[in-house]
């Protein structure tokens, strides 16, 4: 059975060694990049015997992995395991940013589909509300896109209404 709660330390312990905290803002995102991979690698390997996603070129995207990783993780155990994946990022972005991030689940259907993203007016990233029965993946996928795209970035948004295709489009 794949378990996901060990993101925080094994990602978070690789990230350390590489004096994460040190780095530009750039070269940290690259990094979560780079380990959380490298983290999704090593839980595929644990799901399958098929060594499909063997990456060595370092070119299959983060949101590419974690859609191969949700087909052998069954959707009633999304919550236990795929929500770690989005917290780790909400967690990750706070470090970065010295501001909590908070997620609100919402049961309003305005949600489902279109989540929503808000800055504060100095930019920090201040909270993510989603529909309470949307997907995780869904959910990971867009705010992993926001944080590898705006997140700290010169543009400052004060909110975003995502949706995978609108988010860059709309960046």
């Amino acid at each position: 059975m794949i378990e996901l709660k060990d993101i925080y330390f094994k990602v978070g312990m690789n990230l350390a060694k590489e004096d994460f905290d040190f780095r530009a803002t750039e070269d940290q995102k690259e990094l979560v990049d780079k380990h959380l991979k490298n983290y999704l690698l090593e839980k595929l390997s644990e799901a399958t015997t098929s060594s499909t996603f063997i990456d060595s070129t370092n070119e299959v995207p983060v949101e590419t992995l974690v859609d191969e990783l949700g087909k052998h993780i069954p959707e009633e155990r999304y919550f236990d395991t795929m929500r770690h994946l989005t917290h780790f990022i909400l967690n990750i972005a706070g470090e970065m940013q010295n501001w909590s991030i908070i997620w609100y689940g919402e049961c309003n259907p305005e949600y489902i589909d279109n989540s929503l993203i808000k800055f504060n007016t100095n930019g920090k990233l201040e909270s993510l509300t989603t529909h309470n029965d949307e997907s995780y993946l869904t959910t990971f996928k867009q705010v992993y896109g926001v944080f590898k795209e705006v997140f700290m970035s010169k543009e400052k948004t004060p909110q975003l209404k995502v949706y995978s295709k609108n988010l860059l489009e709309n960046k």
